[in-house]
């Protein structure tokens, strides 16, 4: 005999474990999948052997397990894999449902039965909050109340919030990140005066949150004072500044007077409102002189005698002060916002 052919018949397909893992299952983020997971399992083949383990998702492979064979041998593969453990990294997943697939092949080629599972996948934070808005308590209160409504379209259910407040020239430290109920509404205290940003966003059930994904909105509080004075501290170029603005009603004149730093420009302005409506308004550019200036507007009959009036003062590094003017011969209260 000067040679020989043999062939090996293998028409059994290999068999696969049940598969078990995190990757595998309902998902150990609130039941959805995040960040990278595994699944362990193991094949078994009574002819030529094992040869690879496969992991797809959504019908593309993403980690193959391949057994060493030698196709020399009668046997070319072991007859076992053993435990095996395949990682899939969900970043590569979109948000949303996936169905995931293990396949068994032997040396002949042969399939498993497929093994199927269906994961939900979500590694982002929720999309902002929708009209985030905060009113004052009462007139002159560093006390806001904070509403807003939870973003449609989510794969993973809003849970809950998170806000913090910071100021709003970006200068100074911002609070520590408070929770507060998925859909609001949440009672905010800002430190004092001054004007102040809140922030807040969301978190959903996979356990994602991000400040990145936030709404912001501003609030302003003036300190309260007598005789219509209004007035606020800021940092600009490293330096403390204060502006004051006192204002009184000289028959149809409105007088303001604001003081503050050696110099700089400052915009100051009135408005009028008469049962909630605008019914006149003015505003003038003013350098400080010797940190003082003076500025005065001409009213009609109907603002001077009735209308509550409003008064602000701009410094040119962006501070801002609010007073309400208080009438002497009214029942106006002078409130601060």
């Amino acid at each position: 005999m000067y040679g020989a052919t043999v062939t090996l018949s293998d028409p059994t397909p290999p068999t696969l474990s049940t598969p078990s893992g995190n990757l595998w299952g309902p998902g150990e983020a609130g039941g959805f999948h995040k960040g990278t997971e595994s699944v362990t399992v193991s094949a078994n083949d009574v002819g030529g052997g094992v040869a690879s383990i496969a992991l797809s998702a959504d019908g593309r492979p993403v980690e193959t397990y391949t057994a060493p064979c030698n196709y020399t041998f009668a046997q070319p593969c072991p007859s076992s894999t053993g435990t095996q453990t395949l990682t899939l990294p969900t970043t590569q997943l979109s948000d949303g449902t996936h169905t995931l697939t293990l396949v068994a092949t032997d040396a002949a080629g042969n399939q498993s039965t497929v093994a199927s599972e269906q994961i939900t996948v979500d590694n982002s934070a929720p999309a902002p909050p929708v009209g985030l808005s905060a009113t004052a308590t009462q007139a002159g209160s560093s006390t806001f109340t904070t509403t807003w409504s939870d973003p449609t379209g989510q794969v993973a259910p809003i849970t809950g919030a998170l806000y913090q407040v910071c100021p709003a020239s970006g200068s100074g430290s911002c609070s520590a990140a408070a929770t507060a109920p998925a859909a609001g509404p949440v009672t905010v205290t800002v430190p004092g005066p001054g004007s102040w940003n809140i922030a807040v966003w969301l978190t959903n059930a996979a356990g994602n949150a991000s400040p990145a994904a936030a709404a912001r909105t501003s609030v302003v509080v003036s300190p309260s004072g007598p005789g219509g004075t209004g007035t606020n501290t800021g940092q600009g170029a490293g330096t403390k500044l204060t502006i004051r603005v006192t204002e009184a009603l000289r028959g149809r004149e409105l007088v303001v007077h604001v003081s503050g730093p050696a110099s700089g420009k400052v915009r100051v302005g009135f408005i009028g409102r008469l049962r909630g409506r605008a019914i006149a308004s003015g505003t003038k550019t003013v350098a400080l002189k010797h940190g003082r200036l003076t500025v005065m507007f001409k009213l009609g009959p109907r603002t001077a005698k009735h209308a509550l009036i409003r008064v602000s003062a701009k410094l040119n590094h962006g501070l801002t002060v609010t007073s309400t003017l208080r009438r002497s011969t009214s029942h106006h209260s002078k409130s601060k916002r």
